[in-house]
């Protein structure tokens, strides 16, 4: 891993993230950059997600026929 300064916040952050977003509507922010991707005439596509965290927008969206590749650097 690349020594990252700031990579000591955001391991003490994963330890919250769960409880933080429990109620969060993964489904609803999918559908809405589906429909972003879709209007523009770009859905099924390729997705590289940046900062991918758990991982859950990923797998959504590999359930609606994309192909993602998720990149995080927080082993944590």
């Amino acid at each position: 891993m690349i020594n990252n300064p700031t990579s000591g916040v955001f391991d003490a952050y994963t330890h919250y993230y769960d409880l933080l977003y429990q109620d969060n509507n993964y489904e609803a922010e999918v559908n809405y950059i589906d429909n972003l991707l879709t209007r523009h005439g770009i859905a099924g596509c390729d997705v590289l997600e940046f900062g991918s965290g758990t991982g859950r927008h990923g797998r959504l969206l590999a359930d609606q026929g994309y192909r993602v590749t998720g990149i995080e650097r927080s082993a944590a």
